[in-house]
């Protein structure tokens, strides 16, 4: 250490040894376990390291909050409280050189700013002088004229109370404006698709494969859902004139001209209106449309009816502009079930229903390892089909082929081929949901479903490390009941959980490093914040500018909420058509929109102005 406090050492033999005593005290002072910012600062005091007109303490307080220091320091409600003294012994250099070089920027600083007002002061001298000489020329001719003089005064005093008013007014103005982040925002609801589950509980978008999955709890099912992008198909104008008739009837095409009008020959105008044409073109399997300007008379594939059917025949002529057709088809939902008595090969005699708490897809990395079990080879690939599912008290890892059947229902073979462990959970407990930290790992808790009158913080909380084991003694200082949500600060250093019993948003200090979390710094009471006493807090994302959205579902109204953490107040509100909401995800290539689902049907929000944080697959080693 006395090597890289070379230059601090030579000062002291410069000033004859006085500070030779105060790197004795620097020494002692290094030699603690923890150290405060009280500690630090004597440090930067006794190297002459605190600018001039700065507090020693908010100095190194500064200091440690920043990037080099931000994930070893300890805080407490959001202040630094202490930090390793054995991390700072041996990064001392560091630290000081640090200290120096933001001391040196701020006395820069403060020279230029001196430079700027000099030049202002001198004018300001001139001008004093300036108005002496004019005051003594006033004065002298108030002697002369008094009554002039009251007359100008009065002049003068109402041009200063109405200068005074425009700068109060500017003045204010400047005050009240509102950082564009915290701006209100709003949005378009769009409805999905209704009835896509029976008993939504947890969504989780995959910024891989670019879709969602969805657990339905009680619906016993796992989905993976993917908007198809539209697909348009142009016709090219035509003068065919086509027959429709009745199912049954087959009738021989005739030319017409496209002057003809959409009726039918019975006189019933808009049979077919011209939103439907181009349905008609595309889907209908009756339809005697081959191909553009080319009719047929397949009555083998229409005629299917009796002797008795009445055929009526309809005239029906293309636009002659260009048509398009948008298909119809613009999702791709697939379903993922395993037969719960594979969850008990090894106890049949057990065999019970068990809820699809959540699936998260996975990235992971894969080693290559030579014979003597040493790593050659660790390449990150992204297995389109992978995923984590989390169904009774198992967690599974296998396969949900996006290729696959609609519904897929795994057989015994390929349920063998997939990995599961059992993880242990309280009695009456379900699984949450499932949530991604910023390196990959994943988090999950339990909840008790019974309808208790006091919520018990006995939820155990799981940190999948890169690896398909449970680990809850990093989560140990963590007391919730019922994690619904859970999502980081920008700069990873809080985890935010809302708890769905306790009404309640809790700020879990979070080191990124080891995955380990703490007691929560700090509580805000959605009580506080929300009108209704019955609504709840069910999902929670983090946006680009740190603020929270929370879904807040309740016996009559469903809302989006947005909050600012660093000041606990509601940025924004957006209503939705339902109340039982149950989960809420920003989506996207860019994590522009975001899904909400409830306990039935899927929705959408665009336009919201501003875009999620970034939250990628569980990342795994297997």
């Amino acid at each position: 250490m006395l090597i890289n406090m070379k230059k601090f050492c030579l000062l002291g033999l410069l000033v004859g040894g006085a500070l030779s005593m105060t790197l004795k005290d620097q020494e002692s002072i290094l030699n603690k376990d923890m150290l405060t910012p009280e500690d630090i600062a004597r440090i930067l005091e006794i190297n002459d390291l605190v600018p001039d007109g700065s507090k020693p303490v908010e100095y190194a307080s500064f200091l440690l909050s920043g990037d080099r220091w931000t994930d070893i320091v300890v805080r407490e409600e959001g202040d630094i409280k202490e930090i390793s003294g054995d991390y700072i012994r041996k990064n001392i250099a560091e630290l000081l050189s640090q200290a120096e070089t933001n001391k040196d920027s701020l006395i820069n600083e403060q020279q230029e700013k001196d430079a700027n007002l000099a030049p202002l002061e001198r004018i300001g001298d001139e001008t004093t002088e300036d108005t002496e000489t004019e005051s003594a020329d006033e004065t002298t001719e108030a002697d002369e004229t008094t009554e002039n003089d009251e007359i100008m005064t009065a002049d003068e005093t109402a041009t200063a109370d109405e200068t005074t008013t425009a700068a109060e007014t500017t003045t204010a103005a400047e005050n009240t404006t509102i950082l564009p982040e915290n701006q209100p925002k709003s949005g378009t609801v769009e409805l999905l698709v209704e009835n896509i589950v029976s008993s939504g509980h947890a969504i989780n978008w995959s910024p891989t494969q670019n879709c969602l999955y969805i657990a339905d709890l009680w619906g016993m099912k796992f989905i993976r859902f993917e908007e198809i992008a539209p697909v348009t198909t142009t016709f090219s104008p035509t003068t065919t004139e086509v027959i429709v008739t009745s199912v049954g009837s087959t009738v021989a095409p005739e030319t017409a001209t496209t002057e003809d009008s959409a009726e039918d020959n019975t006189g019933n105008p808009g049979l077919l209106t011209e939103d439907s044409d181009d349905d008609l073109f595309a889907r209908d399997a009756d339809s005697s449309v081959s191909s553009v300007g080319e009719t047929t008379t397949d009555a083998s594939s229409r005629d299917i009816t009796t002797a008795d059917s009445f055929a009526e025949e309809t005239t029906v002529t293309p636009a002659e502009a260009t048509t398009s057709h948008v298909q119809d088809e613009l999702f791709d939902i697939r379903e993922l079930r395993i037969p719960r008595e594979f969850l008990f090969l090894s106890h049949p005699w057990l065999v019970s229903e068990s809820e699809y708490a959540f699936i998260v897809p996975v990235l992971h990395d894969e080693v290559v390892y030579d014979e003597y079990d040493q790593i050659v080879e660790m390449e990150i690939d992204v297995y389109p089909s992978k995923v984590l599912m989390g169904m009774g008290n198992s967690v599974i890892f296998g396969e949900f082929n996006a290729t696959q059947e609609v519904t897929k229902i795994v057989t015994i073979e390929e349920y063998r081929a997939m990995r599961a462990i059992t993880v242990l959970r309280p009695d009456f407990h379900v699984q949450s949901s499932a949530f991604v930290d910023p390196l990959g790992r994943l988090i999950t808790g339990t909840y008790d479903i019974r309808p208790l009158d006091s919520d018990i913080p006995n939820s155990k909380l799981c940190i999948w490390d890169r690896a398909l084991e449970c680990f809850g003694s990093g989560a140990y200082d963590v007391k919730v009941s019922r994690p619904t949500g859970m999502s980081f600060s920008l700069d990873n250093s809080t985890l935010y959980i809302v708890d769905a019993n306790t009404r309640s948003l809790y700020s879990v200090p979070y080191n990124l490093k080891s995955g380990e979390m703490y007691a929560a710094s700090n509580t805000l009471s959605l009580n506080q914040l929300l009108e209704d006493p019955n609504a709840r807090p069910f999902g929670l994302v983090t946006d680009e500018n740190g603020h929270l959205w929370v879904g807040i579902s309740s016996r009559e109204s469903g809302t989006l909420v947005e909050i600012n953490p660093d000041t606990d107040t509601i940025i924004s509100s957006i209503d939705l058509p339902e109340s039982d909401i149950s989960d809420i995800k920003f989506g996207g290539k860019d994590f522009e929109f975001m899904y909400i689902l409830t306990k039935r049907n899927i929705y959408k929000i665009q336009d919201i102005g501003v875009k999620g944080k970034v939250v990628s697959d569980f990342n795994m080693i297997y």
